[in-house]
Order: structure tokens, then sequence, then C-alpha cells
């Protein structure tokens, strides 16, 4: 009868809403992989920028504190460099952040450092907001949207109890015990550079934590993102008939409209006088140029070239060329970190894995360790195209095996076009630049 069909139906939907998606549970590493790919496509593909909720509580006042200010609102106690004590919290709060950036290498650092025997993981099967943390390691607690809905529903303080409650108990050291190693923990969130507001909010929940970005060559960064997000979209053309060389021109057209915008916002005047009201400012003349421009289709002359072509507007992101801006966005963490921010070089970290974990180590305060024995292959999330090896990690928690150590192994899209690259490195000069010049001062 039809009455007993559209009960059968309504029970079906019912079974599926209501099941979620658990990464990392499923049996095969198939299915697994799928269920990491379908969290990253409801994130990593829609751009979500604004400080705010259009009928919620604006939170414009925590990017108006100075950081003095910050501190004395986040209180706390530290008891030494391992463990600062948020008020009413009886356990050390997570001693690191690994705030950025995407396609620079943070899944791979981050499943290193869960091999020494000082860093914990998070707590098994955490979940924020009603949904498990990606990987077990991108909580994306002071991204927008989940902070400011965490915000507006349970305030400051119950926001981030929910958060250090992801962590594992971390004891507070007792003055004289000198004998007990202490025990680490943190955030790999490669999209806290992303949002500019997040940086204070970081330091208000983390004020003594140490911060970790890494930086890769704009060029590669860029075209390993588009890459990774053409993996993401099932009904992608160049990902489903397998990528081409010739398809780089979508990657092309996608960047040169982003290119203009920046341009058009003086990225390369701020790049020679940086500073914290400069970005601040560039950030909002470049979101709203592009609403702009988008909005009058670039038929205005002041918006020519600012859009991307229809048939290559399906597979562009947004700000990918501007999250390779690093110094616009390590100049935000700076401010608030000064010492306790370390810029790792993904170029070396890729070309000398072993070394670099020790420079990390130091920084993070952990005991020598042989990191020789736990480098040798690679992490992503999720492969830029499923392979029927992908396994998981096999140390404490993580992303996916990729390969081993190069990028032979760990990239699945073709070479960049020689011509491509040289545009992009000319734009990208004076920015890298700037980006040296503020790592190295």
């Amino acid at each position: 009868p039809r009455s007993f069909l559209l009960f059968c139906f309504v029970l079906l939907c019912l079974q599926q809403t209501c099941s979620g998606i658990r990464p990392f549970r499923a049996q095969g590493s198939k299915q697994k992989q799928q269920d990491v790919e379908s969290i990253i496509r409801e994130n990593y593909l829609l751009p979500r920028d604004r400080g705010r909720d259009d009928d919620g509580e604006s939170l414009d006042w925590i990017q108006e504190l100075t950081k003095n200010e910050l501190r004395k609102r986040a209180g706390g106690r530290k008891v030494n460099e391992y463990c600062w004590v948020p008020e009413g919290r009886d356990s050390c709060a997570p001693q690191f952040i690994i705030a950025g950036s995407m396609k620079c290498g943070t899944t791979s650092l981050h499943t290193y450092l869960l091999n020494h025997p000082q860093v914990l993981p998070l707590v098994e099967g955490a979940q924020l907001a009603g949904k498990e943390v990606l990987a077990m390691k991108e909580i994306r607690f002071f991204n927008d949207p989940t902070f400011k809905r965490l915000y507006q529903k349970k305030g400051l303080k119950e926001s981030l109890n929910d958060y250090y409650n992801l962590f594992r108990d971390m004891p507070i050291p007792q003055e004289e015990d000198n004998s007990t190693l202490p025990m680490i923990s943190g955030d790999a969130t490669p999209m806290y550079v992303c949002q500019d507001f997040t940086a204070k909010r970081a330091y208000l929940g983390l004020p003594e934590a140490k911060v970790i970005i890494m930086a890769r060559n704009p060029a590669d960064r860029m075209f390993s993102e588009f890459w990774f997000k053409q993996s993401l979209r099932s009904s992608n053309r160049i990902f489903n008939s397998g990528p081409k060389e010739s398809d780089q021109s979508f990657f092309l057209k996608c960047i040169r409209p982003e290119m203009k915008r920046m341009e058009y916002c003086g990225a390369h005047k701020l790049a020679e006088n940086l500073s914290v009201k400069g970005v601040e400012e560039f950030n909002d003349c470049v979101k709203q140029t592009a609403i702009s421009a988008q909005q009058s289709n670039c038929k205005e002359a002041v918006y020519e070239g600012m859009c991307s072509e229809i048939q290559a507007s399906q597979y562009c992101s947004p700000k990918t060329v501007l999250n390779s801006f690093y110094a616009a966005q390590i100049i935000l963490w700076k401010e608030l970190y000064g010492d306790n921010l370390l810029v790792v070089n993904s170029d070396e970290f890729y070309a000398d894995t072993p070394r670099m974990m020790v420079q990390v180590a130091k920084f993070l305060g952990l005991t020598e360790f042989d990191w020789e024995a736990v480098t040798q292959d690679a992490f992503n999330i999720v492969n830029a195209l499923p392979k029927d090896d992908v396994r998981l990690v096999s140390t404490n928690q993580g992303g996916l095996f990729v390969g081993g150590m190069s990028t032979e192994k760990t990239s699945s899209y073709p070479p960049m076009n020689p011509e491509i690259r040289a545009e992009i490195e000319e734009f990208f000069r004076p920015l890298n630049k700037a980006t040296a010049d503020l790592v190295h001062n």
C-alpha cells in the first residue's frame, strides 16, 4: 500500500539523518577515506568568514581588546613553562597550537609529534558541538562558525570548558617535583590563520601556549590546495577524468582574479610597510571588493579582471591566494605571542624532516627523541587521489598515510607549468620578502 511505502521511506530518512558520520571507525580503509572526505567537503568548500551571525550577538568586543586586556581577561595561573591552568580548572591547558597553514605539512608535523612519549592525543572520540574532531587534530574551535555558535549558545566560559575538555588530563605539577616529565598536548588546526580574528580568540583561551605556523612556497601551496579541493568535489570533471597538465588553465583562471583584487587593495604596498592595522584594512578591502565585483559581474571598469570566468568558477575556492600571503597572517599572531611563535619553512621541513623536528621539539620543550625513525612517511587528512593502500596512522591518532617523504610520492597531480609558476612568483616576490623580514626580525 502507498501508506506503507511512505512509512518505509520516512523510516529510511530518519535512519540516515540520525546515523551521522563517524570517521576512522568503519572497517575498510576506503570507507574511512570516504567518511573523512564527507566531513572535509562540508568544511573546506564553503567560505565562512563572518565574525557574527546575522541575528546573533557580535563578537567584535574580543577584537577591540588589546593584548594586555586579553591577557587580563584570560586570567588563570601559570605554574611553569609547561603548565597554565585556566580559572576553575584542575588540569593544565593545552600547550601548543599548530595554527597554519593548509597544505604545508601540518598533519605530518602533528602526527610525528604524537610519537613523542611526552605528547598526548585528544581524548578518545573527541567531539565538539556534536561533531567528531576531524582527524583527531583539527578542532577549529577558534574558527567561525564553531566559535560564534558555541559562544551564543553557552557563553565564553562554558565554550572554553568544552574546548579544554577535548584534551587529556595533564596534572598540575608540584613545585618540588622535578623528576616527572611534563605531558603536553595541542590543537592542530591549519585554518586558524585563514580568519584574521582567530588570533585574539586563541590568545584569550590559551595565552601561554606556543604557536607553530608552517609556510610553504606560495605557488606550491596554492597548486596543492587547488588539486586537493578538486578531489573533494564528487561532481568535478577535472578530478573524475584524472588531472591533466592542460587543466592548469582552470587553476590560473581561479587565482588571477584574486591576485587582481589583492593588487587593487594594495598588497604590495602593505608588504613594504606591514602593520596589524594595515592588515585588517587590507583584508576588509579584499573582502568587500570581491563582493562588489561579483555583484556587478565585473562590468564596471574598476573591477575588470576580478571575476572568474563562468566555466572556471566552479573549480575556484575563495582566498587561495590570500591564504598564501603569510606575512599578513603571521603578524597577527606574532603581535600577541611574541617569542612563543615559531614559523617553520615547509620546504626545509620536507627536505630534512628529522632536523626540523628537533627544532620544533626544542621549541616545545620536549626531551631528545629519535625523529629519524618516525619521519619516513608523509601524512594528510585524505589522499589527493584515493588509493587502495590508504591506511591509518599506526601511532596515537592522526591523518591518513600518503607515502614516503618525497614530493613524488605525496603528489597526485601534474607538475606546475613553468610559465604559471613564474607569474605567481613575480606577484609574490615582495610578499615573500615581507614574510622573511617579519620572521627574521
